[in-house]
């Protein structure tokens, strides 16, 4: 149950239950929730600027101002609202921060020129008690459902943004070569010659071969390689030296060759 003062008869006590407060209020609530969920405006922010509107209405006693208001679209009511967190924070200071009237172009239209920047200091003695009881006495008790749903979900959107960040540093390492797959082309290589990766995968056929089946041979594949490569090397190790070289040559009998004339033949490749 909640006990608020009738504002038209200042002694008499109302006593109505929170469902029926918040009814009653119905047009606030849902200025407020353009403010915080549509806009995601600051949810204390909002309460103040919504505070300062109901005063503006009573003031200006034009009880339609924030009914119109739900009309106006997102960037005209997000830029309203920052004229009233201006002007909040004008009433506030100890002097009056501008050298000149400073003209608040939508708080002029929906007041129909009676309020002004330099009004609103002049009289802050009145605007901020009048703002600090309806928003003690309003916005602080009919928008705490909203202002809990939008802390809940600014929470709980925190938290998964945190947790996908989390998962992103954790990302595991990428397998070593020796994991990966094999060049083989696929099955559409005659219309799309295009080469195609296989990375490592569960599946039991890759192009016809097991994983297993692949992998052993892969490996032997491998193992003559280097078996090839260490023969190899080892054939180049053995290779003597140019003038290291020995040649084994035979005469045909009954043609006598002197030293002379073999030394004659190989100078003449030399």
């Amino acid at each position: 149950m909640v006990r608020f003062d009738s504002t038209e008869d200042p002694g008499a006590n109302i006593t109505v239950t929170k469902e029926e407060f918040n009814l009653f209020h119905n047009i606030d609530r849902q200025l407020f929730t353009r403010l915080v969920v549509g806009l995601r405006r600051d949810t204390s922010e909002s309460t103040h600027v919504i505070s300062f509107i109901m005063w503006l209405e009573r003031k200006c006693k034009d009880f339609k101002i924030v009914t119109n208001l739900l009309t106006w679209p997102d960037n005209l009511l997000n830029d309203l609202a920052d004229e009233a967190k201006l002007a909040l924070r004008c009433v506030e200071s100890p002097q009056y921060p501008f050298t000149h009237d400073k003209f608040l172009p939508l708080i002029h239209n929906v007041t129909r020129g009676t309020i002004s920047l330099l009004y609103l200091y002049e009289n802050r003695m009145e605007v901020i008690p009048g703002v600090t009881k309806l928003l003690n006495d309003v916005s602080l008790r009919c928008f705490t459902d909203i202002i809990q749903h939008v802390q809940y979900e600014n929470a709980r959107n925190a938290m998964i943004s945190n947790v996908a960040y989390m998962q992103q540093q954790q990302q595991p390492p990428p397998p070593p070569l020796s994991q990966m797959m094999y060049y083989a082309p696929s099955a559409t290589a005659a219309t799309n010659p295009s080469p195609h990766w296989v990375a490592g995968s569960s599946s039991s056929s890759l192009i016809g071969t097991s994983q297993d089946e692949f992998n052993e041979e892969f490996k032997e594949i491998v193992m003559k390689m280097q078996l090839r490569s260490t023969a190899f090397a080892n054939e180049m190790r053995e290779v003597p030296p140019a003038d290291d070289g020995t040649i084994f040559m035979t005469f045909s009998k009954g043609y006598p060759i002197s030293e002379a004339e073999i030394r004659d033949f190989f100078a003449r490749f030399s």
